[in-house]
């Protein structure tokens, strides 16, 4: 099958992992995710991915929390089913800024993509002018 990106752009609010949690909520509810049966779903989001086993669900269901620093630093191995930030100088040789745009983050050539692994995710702030305005989730499946 090979692994899937997925990618979710929602309203910012500081705390990231309540953020995560309401997405994964939206996404279970509207049932856009990978299942085995689609005319018996899973009752919840533990069930969904637990049904998916290793293949996963293919959306941010899989991500289980929020990394505090970006994956694979100093050499320490990734966080997988986490979403972590971009490390400010990724930011930067990406957008040329830590506060890029949503039409940054979504235009021209998504450099971040190769910042990410199977089972891995990121977020972005994205900013209108020095204000936070959103959060850019993006990430692959495992499979």
């Amino acid at each position: 099958m090979g692994a899937e990106p997925w990618f979710y752009c929602v309203p910012y609010q500081e705390d990231i992992e309540a953020a995560l949690e309401a997405l994964k909520q939206r996404e279970f509810a509207a049932g856009n995710y990978r299942m085995i049966d689609p005319d018996d779903p899973p009752a919840t989001i533990e069930e969904a991915v637990e049904q998916m086993d290793a293949d996963g669900t293919g959306t941010v269901l899989d991500m289980i929390g929020v990394a505090d620093r970006p994956h694979e630093i100093d050499g320490e191995s990734p966080n997988f089913c986490m979403v972590a930030p971009l490390a400010p100088e990724q930011l930067i040789a990406l957008f040329g800024t830590e506060k890029p745009t949503r039409e940054m983050i979504e235009g021209g050539d998504a450099g971040f993509w190769e910042s990410i692994d199977r089972g891995l995710g990121i977020y972005i702030i994205a900013y209108d002018g020095d204000n936070p305005s959103e959060l850019f989730f993006a990430g692959y499946s495992f499979d």
